[in-house]
Order: C-alpha cells, then sequence, then structure tokens
C-alpha cells in the first residue's frame, strides 16, 4: 500500500519530528495489517459460503459484492490511520498547520485505496477440503459470534427442503420456489387426495365454521394429483406471500380476496381461468354424486414444466433462503408439559385431533370425530410438529356470504407448539404480509422445530386444549 508523505512547510523541533515519523510508521503498520484482515475476511466469507453450498443463488453477484465489502474494510483502515495521524498532529502541539497537512495525507490517502483493489490477489479456488480446513482455520482466529447457528440446528445444503429441514428436494427443486394449493376441507367433499405428500398444511375457518386447507409442497418437482381443489381467501394469499410460494387455488372471493391478492401482486393462478390446462374435473367422483364444487382436481406433476413454460418466476427469492423454521438436528421435545393428545375446535362441527405415537415420533391426524386420511394413498395424516397460532377471528362486516376476518399480521401473539409428545406456549409473528411466521418461546429465543411435515392451525384464543 502506497502512502504520500506530509508537506510541511516548516520543520519542527527533533524531538517532534522524530516522533512523528515513529508515528507514519506506526500507522502505516497499522493500515497494512487491517488491509491483510480486509482480505482474510473476504476469503472466508466465499469459503463459508461454498461450504454451505448457496454459491449457486449468488455466483452472478459475487464478484461485486466482495469489492464493495473490500472497499468498505480498507477504507475503514485508511480513514482510522489518518485520524490517528491527525490526532497525534494535533497532540503534538505541531500547530494548525501540521494538523492541516494531515488532513491533506488524509484526502490523498483516501483518493490512493481504490488503486490498491488491483493488488488484491483473487481468491483461490480450491476443493471442498481445502475450503472447509481454511475456513476452520480462519474461524478459529476470530471470536465466536453469539448470533451463529446455535450447534443444534440445522444448516440446510443445496437438497435440503425448506419447509421440513430434511434431505428430499431433487436436483431440480434446488434453489427453487415451493408450491401451495388450496384444497377443500368441507365435510361432504371428503376424503381429499394428494394432502398426505404435502410437507406443510395450513388450517383455517373460512364461512358458516367450515375449514379450509392451504398445502405446501416444498419440492414443486414432486406435486401429486390434488382434489378437490377449492377457493382463495385474503388471510391465505399472506400466508402464501411469507413463504414466497407459488400459490394455486380455483376460484376467488371477489371481494377482500381479490383485492388483496392484487395489491399484493403474488404468482398466482386461478382454475377458474382455466391457466395452463392443469385444472379439470374428476370423472370418477362426479360419478360417486359428489357435488361439482367437490370435483375439481389439479395436474400437479404437470406444474413445474407450466411455470417454467409460462415464464414463472422458479428461483426462490433472496430474501427467503433457508428453512422456513429451525430445524434440530436431533430428535427433542418441547419445553412445556405432556402432550400425547390434543385438539383444536374450529366450530361445533369441524375439528381436529392429533394422537402422538412415541415410536414414529409423529402426531396422527383426525378431523371431526374422524381419522384424517388421504384417498389415493390411504395414508392417514401426520405431523412431526404442530402448531396453534391464537388470533381474533370475527365475520367480514356486511359480507352475506358470512365470510371470515381473521388477522394473521401481528406481533406478539399467543399461541402453542408441540412436538416430541410434549407442548410448550410461544409467542408468535408476521409483521406484514411478506414477513415470514416467527414463533418464539416465553424467553424470547427462537423455537427450534423436529424435521418433518409441519400443521399449523390459525384459532380463536382458548380453542386449543391437551386431551386427557
Amino acid at each position: 500500500m502506497k502512502h504520500k508523505k506530509c508537506k510541511i512547510e516548516s520543520e519542527p523541533p527533533g524531538s517532534i519530528l522524530a516522533a512523528y515519523e515513529a508515528k507514519s510508521k506506526e500507522i502505516e503498520k497499522m493500515s497494512l495489517s487491517c488491509w491483510k484482515k480486509s482480505a482474510s475476511v473476504v476469503n472466508y466469507i466465499l469459503t463459508y459460503s461454498k461450504n454451505l453450498r448457496i454459491r449457486k443463488g449468488i455466483d452472478m453477484k459475487r464478484s461485486g459484492i466482495m469489492k464493495r465489502i473490500l472497499c468498505a474494510l480498507m477504507a475503514s483502515a485508511v480513514i482510522a490511520a489518518s485520524c490517528g495521524l491527525s490526532a497525534f498532529a494535533a497532540s503534538a502541539g505541531a500547530g494548525e498547520d501540521t494538523a492541516a497537512e494531515a488532513a491533506v495525507f488524509s484526502n490523498e490517502a483516501d483518493e490512493e485505496y481504490d488503486d490498491t483493489l488491483d493488488d488484491v490477489p483473487p481468491a483461490a479456488e480450491t476443493d471442498d477440503t481445502q475450503d472447509e480446513a481454511a475456513a476452520e482455520e480462519t474461524a478459529a482466529e476470530e471470536p465466536a459470534d453469539s448470533s451463529e447457528t446455535p450447534s443444534n440446528v440445522i444448516v440446510p445444503d443445496e437438497h435440503t427442503n425448506r419447509i421440513t429441514g430434511e434431505e428430499t428436494l431433487s436436483d431440480e427443486a434446488v434453489g427453487k420456489r415451493s408450491v401451495s394449493v388450496m384444497v377443500n376441507n368441507a365435510l361432504f367433499s371428503l376424503p381429499q387426495y394428494g394432502i398426505s405428500d404435502a410437507d406443510m398444511i395450513f388450517e383455517v375457518p373460512v364461512e358458516y365454521g367450515i375449514t379450509r386447507l392451504m398445502c405446501v409442497y416444498g419440492d414443486y418437482t414432486k406435486i401429486p394429483q390434488i382434489c378437490s381443489v377449492r377457493s382463495c381467501r385474503y388471510y391465505y394469499a399472506q400466508l402464501a406471500a411469507g413463504l414466497d410460494t407459488f400459490y394455486i387455488h380455483w376460484g376467488i372471493d371477489q371481494t377482500v380476496a381479490l383485492e388483496t391478492i392484487e395489491d399484493l401482486g403474488i404468482d398466482h393462478i386461478d382454475g377458474d381461468d382455466g391457466t395452463w390446462d392443469l385444472f379439470d374435473r374428476d370423472q370418477s367422483r362426479l360419478d360417486e354424486g359428489f357435488a361439482l364444487e367437490h370435483t375439481s382436481r389439479l395436474d400437479g406433476p404437470s406444474v413445474d414444466d407450466a411455470m417454467e413454460s409460462n415464464d414463472v418466476r422458479t428461483e426462490l427469492g433472496e430474501d427467503y433462503q433457508g428453512t422456513v423454521f429451525s430445524f434440530s438436528r436431533d430428535f427433542i421435545s418441547a419445553s412445556g408439559e405432556d402432550c400425547t393428545s390434543c385438539q383444536v375446535t374450529f366450530s361445533d362441527d369441524y375439528w381436529s385431533t392429533f394422537e402422538y405415537d412415541a415410536e414414529s415420533g409423529v402426531y396422527y391426524k383426525g378431523f371431526s370425530g374422524d381419522a384424517h386420511v388421504d384417498a389415493k394413498t390411504g395414508l392417514q395424516l401426520s405431523f412431526s410438529n404442530l402448531i396453534f397460532l391464537q388470533t381474533d377471528i370475527g365475520l367480514i362486516e356486511g359480507d352475506e356470504s358470512n365470510r371470515r376476518e381473521i388477522d394473521i399480521l401481528q406481533e406478539n401473539a399467543s399461541g402453542y407448539m408441540v412436538t416430541g409428545g410434549k407442548m410448550q406456549k410461544i409467542t408468535w409473528s408476521k409483521k406484514t404480509a411478506f414477513d415470514p411466521i416467527k414463533i418464539y418461546a416465553e424467553d424470547g429465543s427462537e423455537v427450534v422445530l423436529n424435521t418433518g411435515k409441519t400443521y399449523i392451525a390459525i384459532c380463536d384464543p382458548g380453542s386449543f386444549k391437551i386431551n386427557g
């Protein structure tokens, strides 16, 4: 690194000059040290990102980002050095002229630091073993960061399903968005199919006390045939926005829901529009006597190709990288009381029950007194984690169809989390439609879940209870 010397018009006394030169060398040494540390930090960032296998998403931006980081760090070093020089000049009594010349040195150094970027050697491309060793060596030199991921929490790699925390993504789904589908849950529409493959299921009340499901599929190449698909409600659009998921529904409430989905501008398709030939009617259900609205079917296996051929963004947004919740490396239980059987009640006719199987570590779902089963696979719905988010639920004023007004944009609302045979109280937040749901323990720490499928109910306060 080059430094221009100060132009001192009148030579200060010998002792001052000697001290001044000594201070200059000390500052130059400090600047060089900062420069080296800056390069080390940049190399560590590159190495660490490669080890986490997330470079694929930032390769196009890496050069510019790293250069800005290096500029900022090196500028800080130069500024710190020049400030030290100015302070020394003033304290040594060299007078206003000397302090002014020190400022000249600072300005000239600022002009030169951009040129030093050309001297920075490029980060070497190494194999994974060398990268890991370099990252560990660099990390050992630096103090521990309290914001680092706890050792018991999974650090996702490229094949981690962000909805479940499991290593299940196909190669084609790496870095891609999830897909969410609205599914009918009225008693006279059961049984549905395609729901046992969902990685996350939201159950929320709609009109007349019935509930509707939003099934989330973390791998958009593994969506099954789904029936029966139903219409959008505005709070489901807000939930979809917070996951950066591609949202599929058949029909839409033409008042609040339509306004919400247009305001959010989220990617979605509506079966009423016959979009991309993905929707049809299940003739076998028609033959069985199901009402027309309970026969709407989505051709799930064709969704991935349809998204790509119709120029829908498939890449997961930058703000949604990583898993939706923190997942534990090891099997864990919630921190509160025992909970092997529980229930959430939505209305007199609609309630969901959950029974814990200690051997498999999952909760099996019942619905209004019967096992909740997928008609095609014959599997009863089961979940590693149950989350009950409490909020006020009322009626939309003046709505003749008895639609619900549900405020899911919350901060520090109450709820419960159940996993591993136990239950604990939580608080939850979703400040805006585009924010994901965050859940916290009573001490303010982020709650960690078991890997696997998650059920989320949005319900009235007091509607959740432990049975027995």
